[in-house]
């Protein structure tokens, strides 16, 4: 076997050299862009098979990349096969196709041999996302403390806390109202405390009504958006 190609860098063919150093270099990108996915996203519903396609998706990119590389009519063909794909379970936030968008740039930069683009636009973006996240730019919470999750019999009405809500909490914002076929109902309001320590308090008045069922109470920094 001639290994002599195997070091040849001409970037318009690509070497075995190339394509290995591509395929890591866009892997290691893949990852960062894993790293800013896992520090902000929001809520409880990680997905272990979401992460691994961004890092799928992206590796693949740059591999079509190369394959297409001065052909374009591969490319164009390649590239219509991409309209095909469907993901079979809902995306639960807006932004995991916005992940999804950004681990294919990075991947077809670096199928490019665009080291410079990739890396830049990777760390850019990826510090912009992190920076709006840490400071909570867009938030639809950002104002609350806590999210109230109230389950209750059929006959309970919501106004009837309206006193003990106005002696505990700064303001609060209604979020939902469900009710159910088993004469139960379940009420979602965003909460903000007068005091930190009203919490307990509210909660264990909250338990003692009768019509009460179930009190649950979240940090709103840590729930999914309405």
């Amino acid at each position: 076997m001639d290994f002599s190609s195997f070091y040849n860098l001409n970037p318009t063919e690509f070497s075995s050299a190339v394509i290995v150093f591509n395929l890591f270099f866009s892997l290691f990108l893949q990852l960062f862009i894993i790293y800013i996915y896992k520090k902000t996203r929001h809520g409880l519903s990680h997905s272990q098979s979401f992460i691994f396609s961004i890092i799928i998706f992206g590796v693949l990119s740059t591999a079509i990349m190369m394959a297409v590389q001065n052909n374009i009519i591969g490319a164009f063909a390649i590239f219509s096969a991409f309209t095909l794909v469907r993901f079979r379970s809902i995306l639960k936030e807006p932004s995991d196709l916005a992940y999804i968008f950004f681990a294919l740039v990075i991947g077809i930069a670096s199928g490019m041999s665009h080291y410079s683009l990739a890396l830049i636009t990777a760390l850019f973006l990826g510090l912009i996302i992190y920076g709006f996240h840490r400071f909570g730019l867009g938030k639809v919470v950002e104002n609350f403390d806590y999210l109230l999750i109230l389950v209750t019999d059929k006959n309970f009405r919501l106004d009837s806390l309206n006193v003990l809500f106005d002696e505990h909490l700064e303001r609060r914002e209604f979020l939902h109202a469900k009710h159910y076929e088993n004469n139960q109902s379940e009420y979602g309001l965003l909460l903000h405390l007068k005091e930190t320590d009203n919490l307990n308090i509210l909660v264990d008045q909250l338990n003692t009504i009768p019509l009460i069922k179930r009190v649950e109470v979240l940090s709103s920094q840590n729930t999914a958006e309405y």
